[in-house]
């Protein structure tokens, strides 16, 4: 809905445990393939700093998009989700979404405040349209529908989650997505 002509890929393998040099690997990947955007919303467990995979984001950020015309790059761009633990320092994710070469994404509400759960620091780059814990909505996106422990009709029951009472009896959307990995593609 925010770019219905795009094209996208995804990187799977990132909740697994992962070495560096793999994590590192999708970036030169990203460039192989020509990505215009790299849109991320993961950060290290252990919250070190982590050089390998940081030099590798640096390599795509200033490396990617080489132009068709005269062949120079143009650079990547790599946006970072920044968190929803509601820190002050971005601790968790500093050596990610606070990186120069990237743009760190927090999370805003419908009211256009900073989500209160949202990280946010003096580094953050931008805040994109998300959820929050008040009662406004959120994004609005297909619904989850699995075995996974989701009511019968997923997320939510009809209704677009009571924001649209009768655009959505079937409950295949909802209106409630959110948190700064919803912000991030967003962004």
């Amino acid at each position: 809905g925010v770019a219905p002509l795009a094209q996208f890929s995804a990187t799977t393998g990132i909740s697994d445990p992962i070495s560096e040099s793999t994590l590192a690997q999708a970036y030169s990947l990203a460039i192989t393939d020509q990505v215009d955007v790299h849109s991320n919303s993961w950060g290290y467990p252990d919250g070190q700093s982590h050089p390998i995979v940081e030099e590798s984001i640096e390599n795509a950020y200033r490396n990617g998009r080489r132009s068709e015309v005269d062949g120079r790059a143009r650079g990547m761009v790599i946006l970072f989700a920044s968190g929803n633990s509601f820190e002050e320092s971005l601790e968790y994710q500093e050596d990610l979404s606070t990186l120069t070469s990237v743009i760190g994404v927090g999370a805003s509400n419908a009211a256009d405040r900073h989500s209160v759960y949202s990280n946010g620091s003096v580094v953050l780059d931008v805040c994109a349209p998300s959820n929050d814990f008040v009662a406004l909505p959120g994004l609005v996106t297909t619904d989850n529908e699995d075995s996974a422990g989701y009511p019968d009709n997923g997320y939510n029951d009809g209704g677009l989650d009571g924001f649209s009472q009768g655009l959505d009896n079937q409950g295949n959307y909802t209106a409630t997505f959110g948190g700064t990995s919803g912000a991030c593609p967003v962004a």
